[in-house]
């Protein structure tokens, strides 16, 4: 006999060596890391996932495994990355923003870049994302960091509200969709020194 447990205890339906998902009310609720679809076969139309990774969830609109669809509840769900950069990491290699989701494009609405420290050495801070031939958000060259340091006491920040320094533009990636199944990184400045880093706060949706 199969025992039902309330979904929000994240307990899961279990009936004899196979495990399902809590049941409520005739609707399964799955629950795993990243994208359920062509992974996951749900039961029925109505049934719900929930990528405890990324936090997002997914509604089934049918009984395979290509019927997922990312909630929106009629609009954009607007998710906020909030990451601190290192001056090793940036100079090591690209720095993950946003985690790529599989089948999904992510839009970037919105961004914020905090400067610390003594800028040295040199290199523009680019946001882009994981394509190939990567898609460009935003770049602040080495010289409007600096002008930037320059102006503030401790660190500094420029975002894309209103007007920006010379020096800091838009790429074709802002306020639109990123290349599918692509995630945002700051590309590497291997040439960069003495700074003591960034923070990075990028407001972004998925469709």
């Amino acid at each position: 006999m199969a025992l039902s447990l309330p979904a929000k205890l994240g307990i899961s339906r279990v009936d004899g060596d196979n495990v399902r998902p809590a049941v409520i009310a005739d609707i399964c609720y799955f629950r795993g890391s990243g994208n359920p679809t062509g992974a996951v076969t749900p039961n029925q139309a109505g049934d719900w996932y929930t990528d405890i990774t990324n936090g997002f969830e997914w509604l089934a609109t049918g009984s395979t495994s290509s019927n997922w669809s990312l909630v929106s509840n009629g609009s954009p769900i607007v998710m906020t990355a909030n990451v601190t950069i290192p001056l090793a990491s940036i100079v090591a290699g690209n720095v993950t923003i946003v985690p790529a989701v599989s089948g999904h494009t992510v839009t970037p609405v919105y961004w914020k870049v905090i400067i610390a420290g003594t800028l040295g050495g040199s290199g523009s801070f680019i946001l882009q994302d994981t394509a190939g031939s990567p898609v460009n958000i935003m770049t602040a060259t080495y010289a409007a960091q600096g002008n930037f340091l320059a102006m503030g006491s401790g660190f500094t920040a420029y975002n894309s509200d209103g007007a920006t320094l010379a020096g800091v533009t838009f790429g074709a990636g802002m306020s639109a969709a990123l290349t599918a199944s692509c995630g945002i990184v700051a590309a590497q400045m291997a040439s960069l020194t003495t700074i003591t880093g960034y923070q990075v706060i990028v407001q972004y949706i998925v469709k």
